[in-house]
């Protein structure tokens, strides 16, 4: 996720950690998202760390931030989890 400027939350990238791919996104990207950088996802500033992530990430899968990424989007921004927020 190079995002690199706008605003919003970027659905795409909670619907990638809800699969369980890797995730390698800016910080503006990641705003806003309670994600760790090396548990949930890899999170890269520019162009030279966003290609070292994604060669960190090729080789292993990163099993470990794929299985924490979807645990995460299941805890926090799935709809059951959204619906209990709004619930009294």
């Amino acid at each position: 996720m190079p995002l690199l400027q706008g605003g919003g939350t970027p659905l795409k990238l909670i619907e990638a950690l809800a699969y369980g791919l890797p995730v390698i996104a800016t910080p503006r990207a990641a705003a806003g998202l309670e994600l760790h950088d090396g548990e949930d996802c890899l999170i890269a500033a520019d162009a030279p760390a966003f290609a070292a992530a994604l060669v960190r990430v090729l080789p292993r899968r990163r099993a470990r931030a794929r299985r924490r990424g979807r645990e995460l989007a299941q805890e926090r921004y799935s709809i059951e989890a959204l619906s209990s927020m709004l619930a009294p």
